[in-house]
């Protein structure tokens, strides 16, 4: 993973490079910066997977970075001293956000969502390629994965949920989890939910960015909660 960090502190860019070598060595830090438009021109022309953005800078505040870029291939983690910045932080789709001084541990967990966000859209990208063949008891559908929502076991059946579609087809669900990979999570035995749609977990359920909810097992719950942390 490629890390950019954009902090008017060189103390702060140190201390944070420290921390990163610690809990994710095998992250790398290419880019440093203490400047709106230094950073602006750099991402612009170089390819880097997360960015490390504290909100005042030099010349200019973090978001002005961030509005330069209205759709980004990289992820962005708030760095700042004022918490009341939290709000507009999320607004600008920054994966997290983290208070100074940096714990480890806060640290750890953001890098850990980002890595797995990362591996999600690879995949999901990767397989978004590679259309399923559906075959139905009238026709066959082309489907790719990334229009999947959810599976649901019937039998030996299985349901494929889309935005507009109850498909069924004639192969049991762990046929397919096999053949979806990790973006799918089998989070109940008659249950595969695509992982990023995932949007909460509380109690023995699963929250669905469309509405749905699904069961979520005993057995399998702190599996997914911990995939997903």
């Amino acid at each position: 993973m490629k890390i950019s960090i954009i902090e008017d502190e060189v103390q702060a860019r140190r201390s944070l490079k420290q921390l990163i070598s610690l809990v994710q060595p095998k992250a790398k830090v290419v880019y440093e910066s203490s400047r709106v438009k230094d950073a602006i021109l750099y991402l612009k022309t170089h390819s880097v997977d997360l960015v490390f953005l504290d909100i005042e800078l030099e010349d200019g505040n973090g978001f002005e970075l961030l509005n330069a870029f209205l759709k980004s291939d990289f992820k962005v983690i708030i760095t700042t001293a004022f918490d009341d910045k939290a709000i507009d932080a999320y607004r600008s789709n920054a994966m997290d956000y983290l208070l100074k001084p940096i714990s480890p541990y806060d640290l750890k967990s953001a890098l850990k969502r980002v890595i797995n966000q990362l591996k999600i859209e690879a995949l999901a990208n990767k397989a978004a390629e590679e259309k399923l063949t559906l075959k139905t008891n009238k026709a066959f559908i082309r489907l790719a994965p990334s229009e999947i929502i959810r599976l649901k076991a019937d039998g030996a059946y299985t349901h494929f949920i889309t935005k507009d579609n109850d498909i069924l087809v004639s192969k049991n669900l762990q046929y397919y989890q096999d053949l979806l990979g990790d973006c799918f999570l089998r989070v109940h035995q008659s249950h595969l939910v695509r992982q990023d749609q995932i949007s909460a977990i509380k109690g023995k359920e699963v929250f669905l960015n469309n509405g749905d909810v699904v069961p979520l097992s005993i057995r399998r719950k702190q599996l997914v909660i911990k995939l997903l942390e």
